[in-house]
């Protein structure tokens, strides 16, 4: 099934008034926190941090830090939907100078995961975050292209494979995929994300969540669960 982005993305537009929903694959408080390994010395550590504004775009700030095979730090700037808590990407950064913003921003994940489902999108995309002209066009197909129960260091996970379904996903450079991770010659990565209902990524790549994801000491993971229900 495919969605129609004509209804989708006016919802992000909308711009001004803020979305009071949360998208349940994709948690943005700016509490949580996520680890991941690669079992073989790597590791992720993903945070919300706080709030950043891009092209005139209040964004919620992912931040990234990988060590071990990899090392390099970047960020994702994220938006909800005004009127359903679709996630959009608006821009990606890594500390090794790269940059890059999208707009209109990149329809990422939907708030319900439907098997099957794809949604196209079309973008400009600006490596200087202030100019008026893009450096040029991208296209992605993306989609949910598989369903399966995981378990994993961090527990047992059912989980969504949102992916692109033509591996456009890498950034204009060459170098880094979408959302500014440097991918160090490795081109055919970039793609795999698995996501699962109340906790967000649970998979990336040949990373996975080692615990769940936590915030500040009063809350416990049942009260992550009932922010869900």
């Amino acid at each position: 099934m495919r969605r129609n982005l004509w209804l989708v993305l006016p919802l992000l537009l909308l711009g001004a008034v803020p979305s009071l929903a949360q998208n349940p694959y994709f948690p943005l408080h700016q509490w949580m926190t996520w680890d991941y390994s690669d079992g073989g010395g790597g590791a992720l550590h993903a945070a919300v941090v706080g709030k950043e504004v891009v092209r005139r775009k209040e964004c919620t700030v992912m931040d990234w830090v990988e060590t071990g095979h990899t090392p390099q730090h970047f960020k994702n700037y994220w938006t909800l939907g005004t009127l359903s808590p679709w996630v959009y990407l608006n821009a990606s950064w890594n500390d090794d100078g790269y940059q890059i913003a999208y707009d209109p921003p990149i329809p990422w994940i939907p708030p319900v995961l439907i098997l099957g489902d794809t949604w196209d999108a079309s973008f400009d995309y600006y490596l200087d975050w202030n100019a008026e002209t893009p450096d040029g066009q991208l296209t992605t197909q993306r989609g949910v292209l598989r369903q399966n129960t995981w378990q994993l260091i961090g527990g047992t996970f059912d989980g969504y494979l949102v992916t692109d379904y033509d591996k456009t996903a890498l950034s204009p450079d060459g170098v880094h995929d979408l959302l500014g991770r440097r991918l160090d010659g490795n081109k055919d990565t970039g793609y795999l994300y698995w996501y699962s209902e109340g906790v967000g990524q649970i998979i990336r790549e040949w990373y996975q969540l080692v615990a769940m994801p936590v915030g500040n000491e009063d809350r416990t993971w049942s009260d992550v669960k009932n922010l869900y229900r």
